[in-house]
């Protein structure tokens, strides 16, 4: 199970949406010169398809994208978190992409990351 600590709406992670961005802790990385080493600690509450539903009720008038930031921890449950969005929120419509991590400009290592759009029926 992971844990995440906060949420935020950003405006620069997606291009062209309003995203909440679920910040998941436990980060098993350690890069040097994280901008985020408050993530690295299994700190916060756990992240569950219960929170995520509450999470969707209380911004879904105020957002286009969920994005799961973190992760690296457990890859597995997130896509599992997303594929739930996707199966129990059927106005959304999922992407995941797999990505290479850089940090200081070398390779780190391999992780997706989960973005959920959510249909702009307003």
């Amino acid at each position: 199970m992971l844990n995440y600590l906060n949420t935020g709406i950003v405006f620069q992670e997606i291009p062209d949406e309003v995203t909440l961005s679920i910040n998941i802790t436990g980060c098993p990385c350690r890069c040097p010169g994280c901008h985020s080493q408050y993530l690295w600690e299994n700190i916060g509450e756990p992240l569950t398809p219960m929170v995520l539903d509450k999470l969707v009720a209380d911004y879904n008038d105020e957002i286009t994208c969920i994005c799961f930031m973190g992760g690296d921890a457990d890859p597995k449950y997130v896509s599992q978190l997303s594929q739930y969005l996707h199966r129990e929120h059927p106005r959304s419509e999922e992407h995941t992409s797999e990505l290479q991590s850089r940090c200081c400009g070398r390779r780190l290592y391999r992780y997706y990351i989960t973005l959920l759009e959510i249909d702009k029926l307003r």
